[in-house]
């Protein structure tokens, strides 16, 4: 019987285990403070949507920011994060133009999910550009698009960051928007992962003492 009980136990553990091994679905938004736009002196709230505008001959540079939190991914081994913004539209003034979305390396800022509050908006004059929602060439259409940033979520998590930075800028002559965290349709990440490897054992060190309680009780 001993042995019939410890193999009903390993049995028990193992799918214990293959339950917390399973990749689990996060939705993580960026919150309301945790988008602004920036204009090289002031910040501005976004109500709705937020903006990128680059009008070169009057010399003005508009810039949105947003912060997604990234706690909940610590101690897990990330699958994949997915960046999803509702693009609302795009134009150009002269002719050519394009709407980009780039990631920012903050740094050692020590970031709180208010935008204003971490003073993002020196840094995100950069206009880091790793994504293209529009351009002039091709017009696409607005509505909801989604980007690959799993090397730049792992890069934040590797440097201890609670969030990750992305900046909505402009180039040539033109404008454009996205739906900002307060219209209820903001950006957010999407991301799958499983434990970390180093807790399943934990896990079954943690069944162990149930194994003796009800070995005892036999």
């Amino acid at each position: 019987m001993t042995r019939k009980f410890a193999a009903i136990f390993i049995t028990i553990a193992l799918l214990a285990i293959g339950v917390a091994a399973q990749a689990q679905t996060f939705d993580l938004y960026a919150p309301e403070d945790g988008d602004a736009s920036y204009n090289g002196v002031t910040y501005g709230v976004g109500v709705g949507f937020l903006s990128a505008v680059n009008f070169p001959d009057m010399l003005f540079t508009e810039v949105s920011i947003f912060e997604i939190p990234i706690l909940p991914l610590y101690g897990m081994s990330l699958n994949s994060a997915t960046l999803f913004v509702n693009f609302e539209e795009g134009n150009t003034f002269d002719g050519y133009g394009e709407i980009n979305i780039g990631w920012l390396d903050t740094g050692t800022t020590a970031l709180t999910g208010d935008v204003q509050a971490d003073d993002l908006g020196p840094a995100s004059m950069a206009l880091p550009k790793h994504f293209t929602l529009w351009d002039s060439n091709t017009s696409q259409s607005a509505g909801p698009m989604n980007f690959d940033v799993l090397s730049f979520v792992l890069d934040d998590l590797a440097a201890g960051r609670s969030y990750s930075t992305f900046v909505l800028s402009a180039t040539g002559d033109s404008m454009g928007q996205i739906s900002s965290a307060e219209s209820g349709n903001g950006p957010k990440i999407v991301a799958t992962a499983v434990p970390e490897p180093a807790s399943l054992p934990a896990l079954l060190a943690g069944m162990i003492p149930i194994f003796f309680r009800l070995r005892r009780r036999r």
